[in-house]
């Protein structure tokens, strides 16, 4: 082969390189553009179906919850129009049904309990029911002595969606790219078309569907007269006023509240071996405590302590374990509260 024969094969030889490269250039963009495209239009249509029914898009508007899953079905619940009053807790305020609390009350709630929250949880949640109602009418708060820690940052211990309930689209926006968020969106068009099964949509839940009470404590309290200590109005004339983190967090919440709302602060009952006897003193930091909430919730409405020990803490039929009272109770703790309700009313 000559030089120039050489030459005119080499020339040849590298622009089929260079073809060849734009080829795979090519292929390459087109793929990426495809992948990024198809990722894009999956958002999209995510956000379109908008699975948590958080309203923050135009949407495909299909009305009420189809979620089981107090975390994510919240955010639905807690801005629906259709209700003026909430129920805020964990699973120990789960069974307080928000029905009847409405049918004795003439308001309108919605049962928003998560299972398993803390403090940080249940305070977004009533922030993003609070921010979503111009008129409200009560809240209900579901607490317990996870209220009480003297901890400056209160941990969660389970899971929790802040990105939903929180102000930043963006955020929102990022976390709805999932397959979680495409298994929910399935979920939701086969709500819409009447072909999933239906939560009941004022969030009530009750987990004693199904269950065998099979509660046999190790430790057991006879009957008694209780003593009862003095009263919270009487502790608060010399007791120094004392700071718990997530109370002091809860003031932030309430001062977004309207006027007329009325709170009432519920510490639901547990069991007699989880209560400590109340000798009136405030050196055990739960008393303290109760002191603090009774003193924030008193001009707003009421405190209903049922965590102490009484006939129904000491009566181990009452509960399905040591922290989980059964409906009868429930039916108590709902009593008690359209009655302060209808007080504060007045």
């Amino acid at each position: 082969m000559d030089e120039i024969s050489f030459r005119a094969h080499e020339c040849a030889r590298a622009a089929a390189e260079d073809a060849q490269e734009v080829r795979l250039r090519r292929f390459a963009l087109t793929l990426i553009g495809t992948f990024f495209g198809a990722l894009g239009a999956l958002l999209l249509a995510i956000l379109y179906i908008d699975p948590y029914d958080s309203g923050r898009f135009p949407s495909l508007g299909v009305q009420g919850t189809s979620l089981f899953f107090q975390r994510y079905a919240n955010v639905g619940l807690a801005r629906s129009a259709r209700f003026d009053s909430a129920i805020f807790g964990n699973s120990h305020a789960q069974l307080i049904d928000p029905q009847r609390l409405s049918a004795a009350t003439g308001m309108k709630f919605v049962q928003l309990a998560t299972p398993g929250a803390n403090p940080p949880e249940l305070l977004v949640t009533m922030r993003w029911f609070i921010r979503h109602h111009t008129e409200i009418s009560a809240l209900v708060l579901g607490f317990d002595e996870r209220w009480c820690t003297t901890d400056r940052v209160i941990a969660t211990r389970t899971p929790f969606p802040f990105w939903l309930y929180g102000d930043s689209n963006l955020v929102y926006i990022a976390n709805m790219l999932s397959t979680r968020t495409l298994r929910d969106s399935v979920d939701r068009v086969m709500f819409a078309l009447g072909r999933r099964p239906v939560p009941r949509q004022d969030g009530y839940d009750d987990y004693e569907i199904g269950r065998t009470r099979n509660f046999h404590p190790a430790q057991t309290f006879p009957p008694r007269r209780e003593q009862p200590g003095p009263a919270l109005a009487e502790l608060a004339a010399t007791a120094p006023a004392r700071s718990f983190p997530a109370i002091d967090m809860l003031d932030d919440v309430l001062r977004d509240l309207p006027e007329v709302a009325k709170v009432v602060v519920v510490l639901p009952p547990q069991y007699a071996s989880r209560v400590a006897d109340d000798d009136g003193s405030l050196e055990q930091g739960i008393n303290a405590c109760k002191l603090e909430l009774w003193r924030r919730t008193r001009p707003r409405g009421a405190f209903l302590d049922f965590l102490v020990q009484s006939p129904i803490t000491r009566d181990a039929d009452n509960f399905w374990d040591e922290e989980h009272y059964t409906s009868k109770v429930a039916r108590t703790v709902e009593a008690r509260l359209a009655e302060v309700l209808d007080a504060a009313s007045r």
